[in-house]
């Protein structure tokens, strides 16, 4: 067995290339307001955002057990990434908040009954996702053993 800051750093790895996999398919998707495809492509991203800020987090030594306490609380997640050292890129904290209005108590992008208003722009989603995967894909890789 694997010791528990091995095992995270490792994790971190595993975590890191889910979520650039996650932001690829966003990106393949291009979706725009008025899309059939706009809820599952934003789910996309915001589960990207999710993945990022724990491969941060499973880099600094946060265990796999910890993590899965954050649940998919991205808000959750980003406080504990900046707790951690994280320097929070430009609109992170807007999609953040954006993701938990949606993925709140009701999941919206989940499951039907909302409408989606003012979703950011895929470039901006993008700019946003690719920030945080690039910031943090050094320390990542670098703490891989």
């Amino acid at each position: 067995m694997l010791p528990a800051e091995t095992e995270s750093h490792l994790y971190a790895g595993r975590l890191w290339t889910r979520a650039k996999e996650y932001r690829d398919a966003f990106a393949a998707l291009n979706v725009s307001e008025g899309s059939s495809l706009i809820f599952p492509a934003y789910h996309l991203l915001c589960h990207s955002t999710e993945l990022g800020l724990k491969a941060y987090l499973a880099a600094n030594g946060t265990t796999v057990d910890q993590l899965h306490h954050i649940g998919h609380d991205a808000s959750r997640a980003l406080k504990a990434a900046e707790r951690a050292g994280l320097t929070a890129p430009a609109g992170l904290k807007d999609l953040v908040r954006w993701s938990k209005a949606l993925n709140g108590r009701r999941h919206s992008l989940r499951y039907p009954g909302e409408v989606l208003v003012n979703v950011p722009h895929t470039d901006e989603g993008l700019a946003v996702i690719d920030g945080l995967l690039n910031e943090i894909q050094a320390i990542v890789q670098g703490r891989n053993l």
